[in-house]
Protein backbone atom coordinates (compact mmCIF):
# COMPACT_ATOMS: atom_id res chain seq x y z
CA UNK A 1 0.00 0.00 0.00
CA UNK A 2 2.98 2.65 0.70
CA UNK A 3 4.00 2.06 -2.84
CA UNK A 4 0.84 2.85 -3.91
CA UNK A 5 0.80 6.14 -2.01
CA UNK A 6 4.31 7.23 -3.57
CA UNK A 7 3.45 6.05 -6.83
CA UNK A 8 0.08 8.54 -6.66
CA UNK A 9 2.30 11.21 -5.39
CA UNK A 10 3.97 11.19 -8.23
CA UNK A 11 0.61 11.17 -10.37
CA UNK A 12 -0.12 14.07 -12.07
CA UNK A 13 -3.81 13.73 -12.05
CA UNK A 14 -5.19 13.90 -8.30
CA UNK A 15 -5.70 10.87 -6.31
CA UNK A 16 -8.05 10.32 -3.85
CA UNK A 17 -8.93 7.27 -2.22
CA UNK A 18 -12.50 5.76 -0.59
CA UNK A 19 -14.00 2.81 0.62
CA UNK A 20 -13.76 0.56 -2.77
CA UNK A 21 -10.00 1.50 -2.05
CA UNK A 22 -10.17 0.95 1.36
CA UNK A 23 -11.47 -1.93 2.14
CA UNK A 24 -8.91 -3.84 0.21
CA UNK A 25 -5.91 -2.35 2.22
CA UNK A 26 -4.83 -4.20 5.54
CA UNK A 27 -5.88 -3.49 9.30
CA UNK A 28 -4.66 -0.26 10.39
CA UNK A 29 -3.04 0.94 7.00
CA UNK A 30 -4.99 3.85 6.69
CA UNK A 31 -4.46 5.19 10.37
CA UNK A 32 -0.44 5.05 9.83
CA UNK A 33 -1.06 6.93 6.84
CA UNK A 34 -3.60 9.35 8.44
CA UNK A 35 -1.26 9.68 11.50
CA UNK A 36 1.87 10.40 9.59
CA UNK A 37 -0.42 13.29 7.31
CA UNK A 38 0.43 11.38 3.81
CA UNK A 39 -3.64 10.84 3.77
CA UNK A 40 -6.50 13.44 5.20
CA UNK A 41 -10.31 13.43 5.11
CA UNK A 42 -11.50 15.17 2.12
CA UNK A 43 -15.12 14.77 2.42
CA UNK A 44 -17.81 12.30 1.87
CA UNK A 45 -18.18 10.54 -1.62
CA UNK A 46 -21.37 11.93 -3.35
CA UNK A 47 -22.05 8.63 -5.81
CA UNK A 48 -21.92 5.35 -4.90
CA UNK A 49 -21.85 2.02 -6.52
CA UNK A 50 -25.46 0.47 -6.45
CA UNK A 51 -24.78 -3.25 -4.97
CA UNK A 52 -28.30 -4.12 -5.53
CA UNK A 53 -27.98 -4.10 -8.99
CA UNK A 54 -26.73 -6.85 -11.31
CA UNK A 55 -24.96 -3.99 -13.50
CA UNK A 56 -23.14 -1.82 -10.22
CA UNK A 57 -25.04 1.35 -11.83
CA UNK A 58 -23.38 4.43 -10.26
CA UNK A 59 -26.30 6.31 -8.17
CA UNK A 60 -26.10 9.78 -6.39
CA UNK A 61 -26.38 10.05 -2.86
CA UNK A 62 -28.34 11.61 -0.58
CA UNK A 63 -27.93 12.83 2.72
CA UNK A 64 -30.01 13.57 6.49
CA UNK A 65 -28.95 16.57 7.86
CA UNK A 66 -29.80 17.50 11.50
CA UNK A 67 -30.93 21.00 12.82
CA UNK A 68 -26.65 22.50 12.43
CA UNK A 69 -26.61 20.87 8.99
CA UNK A 70 -23.87 18.29 9.79
CA UNK A 71 -24.75 15.47 7.54
CA UNK A 72 -25.91 12.23 9.86
CA UNK A 73 -27.32 9.63 7.61
CA UNK A 74 -27.11 8.88 3.90
CA UNK A 75 -29.12 6.96 1.64
CA UNK A 76 -29.75 6.47 -2.03
CA UNK A 77 -32.98 5.53 -4.32
CA UNK A 78 -32.01 2.33 -6.15
CA UNK A 79 -33.67 3.11 -9.74
CA UNK A 80 -33.89 -0.52 -10.85
CA UNK A 81 -35.91 -2.56 -8.30
CA UNK A 82 -39.37 -1.36 -6.91
CA UNK A 83 -39.15 -3.45 -3.94
CA UNK A 84 -35.96 -1.56 -2.18
CA UNK A 85 -36.52 1.57 -2.94
CA UNK A 86 -34.55 3.86 -0.25
CA UNK A 87 -30.51 2.10 0.58
CA UNK A 88 -29.08 3.45 4.02
CA UNK A 89 -25.12 3.80 3.00
CA UNK A 90 -23.64 4.00 6.45
CA UNK A 91 -21.32 7.03 6.50
CA UNK A 92 -18.01 4.82 7.16
CA UNK A 93 -18.44 3.71 3.86
CA UNK A 94 -18.62 7.43 2.06
CA UNK A 95 -15.68 8.52 3.79
CA UNK A 96 -12.60 9.73 1.29
CA UNK A 97 -9.25 10.58 1.83
CA UNK A 98 -6.81 12.26 -0.17
CA UNK A 99 -3.37 12.75 -0.55
CA UNK A 100 -1.82 15.62 1.56
CA UNK A 101 2.06 16.25 0.30
CA UNK A 102 2.44 19.07 2.84
CA UNK A 103 1.30 16.60 5.31
CA UNK A 104 4.50 13.87 4.13
CA UNK A 105 6.70 16.79 3.88
CA UNK A 106 5.85 17.79 8.11
CA UNK A 107 6.29 14.61 8.65
CA UNK A 108 9.84 13.96 7.12
CA UNK A 109 10.78 16.84 8.97
CA UNK A 110 10.21 15.67 11.88
CA UNK A 111 11.74 12.40 11.57
CA UNK A 112 14.81 13.93 10.26
CA UNK A 113 15.21 16.34 12.61
CA UNK A 114 15.85 18.44 9.98
CA UNK A 115 16.16 22.18 12.20
CA UNK A 116 12.84 23.63 11.68
CA UNK A 117 9.19 23.48 9.91
CA UNK A 118 9.52 22.78 6.04
CA UNK A 119 9.11 25.56 3.76
CA UNK A 120 6.98 24.82 0.63
CA UNK A 121 9.36 26.51 -2.02
CA UNK A 122 6.65 25.57 -4.98
CA UNK A 123 3.78 24.67 -3.95
CA UNK A 124 2.51 21.22 -3.86
CA UNK A 125 6.04 20.50 -5.49
CA UNK A 126 9.13 21.65 -3.82
CA UNK A 127 10.35 21.90 0.34
CA UNK A 128 12.76 22.85 1.80
CA UNK A 129 12.53 19.89 4.49
CA UNK A 130 16.04 21.76 6.70
CA UNK A 131 19.37 22.38 7.16
CA UNK A 132 20.75 19.41 8.70
CA UNK A 133 19.76 15.48 9.07
CA UNK A 134 20.49 14.65 12.37
CA UNK A 135 23.90 15.90 13.79
CA UNK A 136 24.59 15.81 9.82
CA UNK A 137 24.41 19.33 8.20
CA UNK A 138 23.20 19.19 4.60
CA UNK A 139 20.28 20.64 3.27
CA UNK A 140 17.36 18.17 2.65
CA UNK A 141 14.36 18.94 0.36
CA UNK A 142 11.51 16.80 -1.09
CA UNK A 143 10.84 17.08 -4.45
CA UNK A 144 7.53 15.42 -6.79
CA UNK A 145 7.02 15.47 -10.09
CA UNK A 146 10.39 15.74 -11.35
CA UNK A 147 9.46 13.77 -14.77
CA UNK A 148 6.50 15.97 -14.96
CA UNK A 149 7.10 18.31 -18.49
CA UNK A 150 8.24 21.17 -16.26
CA UNK A 151 10.30 18.95 -13.75
CA UNK A 152 13.43 21.34 -14.81
CA UNK A 153 11.58 23.94 -13.74
CA UNK A 154 12.00 22.24 -9.88
CA UNK A 155 14.84 21.43 -10.19
CA UNK A 156 16.47 25.08 -11.15
CA UNK A 157 14.62 26.25 -8.07
CA UNK A 158 16.13 23.68 -5.83
CA UNK A 159 19.50 24.55 -6.92
CA UNK A 160 18.95 28.03 -6.21
CA UNK A 161 17.95 27.22 -2.42
CA UNK A 162 20.91 25.31 -2.05
CA UNK A 163 24.05 26.47 0.17
CA UNK A 164 26.03 23.07 1.47
CA UNK A 165 28.16 21.45 -0.75
CA UNK A 166 26.33 18.27 -0.28
CA UNK A 167 22.37 17.68 -0.54
CA UNK A 168 19.69 15.80 -0.60
CA UNK A 169 16.43 15.38 -3.02
CA UNK A 170 14.10 12.58 -1.23
CA UNK A 171 11.62 11.93 -4.05
CA UNK A 172 8.30 9.50 -4.09
CA UNK A 173 8.91 7.18 -6.90
CA UNK A 174 11.29 8.17 -9.62
CA UNK A 175 13.68 11.29 -10.19
CA UNK A 176 13.33 11.81 -14.11
CA UNK A 177 15.94 12.38 -16.62
CA UNK A 178 17.03 16.08 -15.81
CA UNK A 179 17.64 14.40 -11.94
CA UNK A 180 19.60 11.84 -13.86
CA UNK A 181 22.31 13.84 -14.69
CA UNK A 182 22.26 16.66 -12.36
CA UNK A 183 25.07 16.27 -9.71
CA UNK A 184 24.18 19.08 -7.43
CA UNK A 185 22.16 16.47 -5.51
CA UNK A 186 22.02 12.69 -4.08
CA UNK A 187 18.31 11.68 -5.31
CA UNK A 188 16.92 9.25 -2.62
CA UNK A 189 13.75 7.47 -3.66
CA UNK A 190 11.33 7.22 -0.50
CA UNK A 191 10.69 4.03 -1.56
CA UNK A 192 14.22 2.85 -0.43
CA UNK A 193 13.93 4.73 3.16
CA UNK A 194 10.39 4.22 3.80
CA UNK A 195 8.53 0.98 5.86
CA UNK A 196 5.48 0.23 7.11
CA UNK A 197 5.25 -1.99 10.21
CA UNK A 198 2.87 -2.58 13.02
CA UNK A 199 4.01 0.89 14.76
CA UNK A 200 3.15 3.03 11.80
CA UNK A 201 5.40 4.52 9.03
CA UNK A 202 9.09 4.30 9.51
CA UNK A 203 11.99 6.12 7.80
CA UNK A 204 15.73 5.13 8.02
CA UNK A 205 17.41 7.92 8.62
CA UNK A 206 20.64 6.31 9.02
CA UNK A 207 20.33 5.56 5.10
CA UNK A 208 20.12 9.25 4.56
CA UNK A 209 22.88 10.03 6.41
CA UNK A 210 25.16 7.42 4.93
CA UNK A 211 24.00 8.91 1.42
CA UNK A 212 24.63 12.62 2.59
CA UNK A 213 28.42 11.05 3.53
CA UNK A 214 28.78 9.45 0.10
CA UNK A 215 29.62 5.79 1.99
CA UNK A 216 28.25 3.00 0.76
CA UNK A 217 26.01 4.75 -1.21
CA UNK A 218 25.20 1.93 -4.16
CA UNK A 219 24.46 -0.92 -1.28
CA UNK A 220 21.74 0.87 0.12
CA UNK A 221 18.48 -1.12 -0.97
CA UNK A 222 15.84 0.66 -2.99
CA UNK A 223 18.88 3.92 -3.38
CA UNK A 224 20.36 3.53 -7.26
CA UNK A 225 23.15 6.35 -7.66
CA UNK A 226 21.12 7.71 -11.10
CA UNK A 227 24.83 9.63 -12.36
CA UNK A 228 26.05 5.88 -13.03
CA UNK A 229 22.70 4.43 -14.27
CA UNK A 230 22.81 6.86 -17.10
CA UNK A 231 26.75 6.05 -18.14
Amino acid sequence: MLQVILQSLESQRSTGFGHEDLRHWPEGVLQSFLAAGLLRESGYARSVICRECPDGCSVEVQFVRDEYGEETRAFFDCPERDDIRRVWVPLDELRTYALSPNGLAEWLARELRADGIPSELIPSRLWMLGKKIGDITTDVLLARGLTWPDGERVLREARSRKRSQTAVILVPACAGDDAATDSSFRIMPLGGVLALGDGGMHLDVSAIQEAVSGSALLALGGVQDFRASKD
